[in-house]
Formats: structure tokens, sequence, C-alpha cells
């Protein structure tokens, strides 16, 4: 067997006409053309579709770059923020330190003269804590000084507990008896 020019033509056909092949050739031509508008609307899909693609990777882009700035302004807030607390609470503590000091009489006041200055609440909190120890010291102060009056007091009343025992001994009594009696004679 021969190989013929045309694979898809059966060998015991008669060969095609010149019309047939024109009739082929138009079909193949209309296929053809069917194909590459295809190909063309679809190469044209595929660009709308790589487009579309690089516009969602550009705004991803711009996305992820908002997104790192807005993270770093947030971890640089939130640092400042942290450092910020850590100030306040070494503040706190010394406002801690201060009342043991003064339960341990070893208060000293320049130890909070920072912290009275603040304008937030731990300085409000210091500033009554000052107020509190000058209103105890002033207590305190008072009640020396009532306690040195009561112990005047109590030691003129044991005085006059003493001159009363004394006075009211049987001795007393004697000698006062012939300190008259020695003035009478006195006088005579």
């Amino acid at each position: 067997m021969e190989a013929t020019s045309s694979s898809f033509q059966d060998p015991n056909q008669e060969p095609p006409t010149r019309e047939d092949l024109e009739t082929r050739i138009r079909d193949l031509e209309a296929m053809l053309e069917i194909v590459m508008e295809h190909s063309i609307e679809l190469e044209n899909q595929l660009v709308d579709k790589c487009d579309r693609l690089k516009t969602t990777l550009d705004d991803l882009e711009v996305m992820l770059a908002t997104v790192t700035a807005h993270s770093t302004e947030l971890e640089n807030h939130l640092e400042g923020r942290n450092q910020e607390l850590t100030n306040y609470f070494s503040e706190v503590e010394k406002l801690t330190t201060a009342a043991f000091d003064l339960e341990a009489d070893q208060f000293s006041p320049s130890s909070i003269e920072n912290l009275v200055t603040r304008n937030d609440g731990l300085g409000q909190l210091a500033r009554v804590f000052q107020e509190m120890l000058e209103k105890l010291r002033l207590r305190e102060q008072k009640l020396a000084h009532t306690v040195q009056e009561l112990t005047i007091e109590i030691d003129r009343t044991k005085q006059l507990q003493h001159v009363e025992e004394i006075t009211s001994s049987e001795m007393f009594r004697d000698l006062k008896a012939r300190v008259e009696r020695l003035k009478g004679k006195g006088k005579q």
C-alpha cells in the first residue's frame, strides 16, 4: 500500500474532487477562524485576568506597606507606653517604700518630693500622703506636749499626795504643834 497525499481518505474511495477540496479548505479556514477568534478571546480574557491579578498584587503591596507602617507605629507606641508604665510602677514603688519607711520610723520626705509634683493620680496620692504625714507630725507634737503637761500634772499630784501624806502624818502634827508652842513662847 502506498502512502497517499491525504491520510483521511479511504483508499477504496475515489479521490476528492476539486470542489470537495475547496469545500474542505473553506471548512478548515472557517474552523481556523473560529479557533483564532476563540484564541484571541481567550488571550483577551487571560490579559484581563493578568491585569486584575496585577491590580490585586499592587493593592496587596499597598496594604502590606500600610500594615507594616501601622504595625511599626503600633510597636513604637506600645514600646513608649510600656516605658511609661515601667516608670509609673517605679514611682508607685517609691511611694510604697515611703509607706514602709514611715512604718519603720525611717521616712525621709525627700524620698517622695518628685512624686508630689506629678499631675496625675499618683501625684495626688503622694500629696495626700504628705498631708497625712504633716497631720501625723502635728498630732505627735500635740500628743508629746499633752504627755509633757500630763507628766507635770502627775508629778504635781504626786507631790501634793506626798505633801498630804507628810502633813497628815502623826509626826508632822507633832512637829507643827511644837512649832506653834515655840512661836507662842517667843512672843511672850
